[in-house]
């Protein structure tokens, strides 16, 4: 079989092969290991081959014994969450065969092993590699505070809008709160939920003329932009938000920006920034 056919078949089984089904499709032991000294494959436990290349997480995941879930799988699928330290796995509560994260020969130490396994009594996961998106976030709400998991879960809404129904099916709670999937960020949702009793005329994406949508209008005149890490913190950014800001200015807006270290670390200092701004009247015409 050509090595190309080869990892066809890996993408086509959802990016893993087991030994059985290399020897289905006519690959023996003699060419297994020569796969693996040419580096077509990489053997990442017993019985298992991934691709060249396959993310260190996912690996580390893949040793202990499941697909990587949680935070680091939310980011995989493109999503908002928070990063964890080390691997997250999903595996089934009746698998005790678990290994250590670096050495799928030795047996995984839940006291002393560095990775932590998320238990599910519902049936197997069917991806290999990475857990999918309502699984994912089942495992993340269990490690994370309830705003960081709505802001992720409101992050899923916007990314994939058809993905309601089968994130409602797995418990989440699409459309309380708020999380319609209508922030275009993390740190926006978690602006979102922390403001929107304080300040009734607080509304989202709000189209300006001439300026296109901005994260938040309070009352008339009251604009809040929130920068994320990803496009905000470059200079092209930082050059794109001071034409903004100098075009709402001229149209007669008010405009506080609030970055994300300050909306994640500060959230109270945020508050009581707009709380004083609206007290002011700035929100008015």
């Amino acid at each position: 079989m050509h090595e190309i056919e080869i990892l066809q078949l890996m993408d086509a089984r959802g990016g893993m092969l087991a030994t059985h089904e290399l020897i289905h499709a006519g690959v023996g032991r003699r060419a297994r290991e020569q796969l693996l000294d040419d580096g077509v494959i990489w053997r990442a436990r017993q019985g298992w081959f991934v691709r060249p290349g396959t993310d260190p997480l996912v690996l580390q995941a893949l040793r202990v014994g499941g697909p990587l879930t949680c935070g680091h799988a939310l980011r995989h699928h493109g999503l908002w969450a928070a990063e964890h330290p080390s691997a997250h796995v999903r595996v089934h509560h009746e698998d005790s065969r678990l290994r250590h994260e670096y050495d799928s020969r030795q047996r995984r130490h839940p006291t002393e092993d560095a990775a932590v396994v998320h238990y599910t009594r519902g049936r197997a996961e069917h991806a290999r590699l990475v857990a999918s998106v309502p699984n994912a976030l089942s495992d993340y709400r269990l490690c994370v505070p309830e705003t960081w998991y709505l802001a992720t879960l409101d992050s899923a809404l916007h990314h994939d809008p058809l993905s309601r129904d089968a994130l409602r099916r797995a418990g989440h709670p699409v459309g309380a709160h708020g999380i319609e999937g209508v922030c275009a960020s993390g740190t926006e949702t978690m602006f979102w939920l922390a403001l929107r009793h304080l300040v009734p005329t607080l509304r989202r994406q709000v189209a300006i003329p001439g300026v296109g949508k901005v994260d938040f209008l309070i009352g008339e005149r009251l604009v809040v932009e929130i920068d994320s890490r990803t496009f905000h913190d470059t200079p092209k950014g930082r050059a794109t938000d001071r034409r903004r800001d100098l075009v709402l200015s001229v149209a007669g807006y008010r405009c506080l920006r609030f970055g994300y270290e300050q909306v994640v670390h500060t959230m109270g200092r945020v508050i009581a920034a707009v709380i004083a701004s609206v007290s002011r009247g700035d929100h008015h015409a």
